[in-house]
């Protein structure tokens, strides 16, 4: 079965709440009268070892229907499990394209949360938002370097390419079953 399919320029997407790294997840929230579309994304390490940091990138909306490009998106950044213990993972989220002007989401005077995934847990995660554009923007570069907590990073071809796909479906319209 496949996860979406082109209707009239919209994608209709089956609520999919575990998806693969790099694939489509979608939920509606009933309560909320909420849906989420989001993809996740684990940018490979500038040094050798595991992965240190995951991207999450949701975009959420009232109802079941986005008829238009969303004006922001929420980005995610948390470290990746007992990757580099030691490393004090530092409230820190910067995106440089190959060639582009870096964009700091966690620059003075920008909004962002720097929170702990559990309670006995130390701060791990960063929470900004961005716009819609200047995610398309880095998705249409060739290379993505990132500095998330402290880690240096870069999306692979395949992350872009994820990326891109995310984009369009979002950008184009979408309907969650």
């Amino acid at each position: 079965m496949r996860a979406f399919q082109i209707l009239l320029a919209a994608t209709v997407l089956s609520p999919n709440a575990t998806p693969s790294l790099g694939q489509l997840g979608a939920h509606y929230f009933e309560t909320l009268n909420q849906s989420q579309i989001w993809i996740n994304l684990e940018p490979e390490g500038s040094i050798p070892g595991p992965n240190p940091i995951r991207l999450n990138i949701t975009v959420a909306f009232t109802g079941r229907v986005l008829d238009r490009p969303p004006d922001v998106v929420e980005v995610r950044a948390e470290s990746v499990g007992s990757a580099f213990p030691l490393q004090i993972r530092r409230p820190l989220l910067r995106f440089q394209p190959g060639g582009g002007n870096e964009m700091d989401l966690t620059a003075p005077g920008r909004t962002f949360q720097f929170i702990a995934r559990c309670p006995e847990c130390p701060a791990d995660t960063v929470v900004a938002r961005m716009p819609f554009a200047a995610l398309r923007s880095i998705a249409n570069s060739s290379t993505m370097e990132i500095d998330a907590l402290g880690f240096a990073a870069h999306l692979n071809a395949a992350d872009l390419q994820s990326l891109r796909k995310f984009i369009d479906v979002v950008g184009h319209g979408v309907r969650i079953r």
